[in-house]
């Protein structure tokens, strides 16, 4: 049994779905605990990674040619530069619980949604502003 939601204060079987008051105490505390626990699990997935790339297999370059060897080398940062990304987002998440702002759009201030959040807890946006987001960059 995870006694985590214990020692925060919440109850083991704190469901924030269940929550009548959006982003009450334990409604934060439960997002906070998940990202922490985000947080901690890129953490490790970065040091395997990085313990991976060490151990990898060297390439010769008289073998490959330098576009090769520069793409190889942009292919093989990629897991890294992705687990850096979502490192941030986390960080960014766990300081906009320190703000008081967390789990309300950045650009309407509406609130995001507890279902949204289960899924990815560190959106800054309401889905509506997301998807106008994402339209933009296509």
């Amino acid at each position: 049994m995870d006694n985590t939601n214990i020692s925060n204060g919440l109850s083991p079987n704190y469901d924030p779905l269940q929550d009548p008051t959006y982003m009450s105490d334990n409604m934060v505390a439960y997002f906070k605990q998940k990202l922490n626990k985000k947080l901690e699990d890129l953490i490790k997935e970065e040091e395997l990674i990085a313990i991976n790339k060490a151990d990898g297999p060297r390439r010769e370059a008289e073998y490959v040619e330098n576009s090769q060897i520069e793409e190889l080398s942009l292919e093989e940062n990629l897991p890294l530069q992705n687990e850096d990304f979502l490192k941030r987002e986390v960080e960014d998440a766990l300081y906009r619980i320190n703000l008081g702002t967390y789990g309300y759009c950045e650009e309407t201030g509406d609130p995001i949604g507890v279902r949204r959040l289960l899924a990815f807890p560190m959106a800054r946006y309401t889905t509506e502003v997301q998807k106008q987001k994402d339209a933009l960059l296509r």
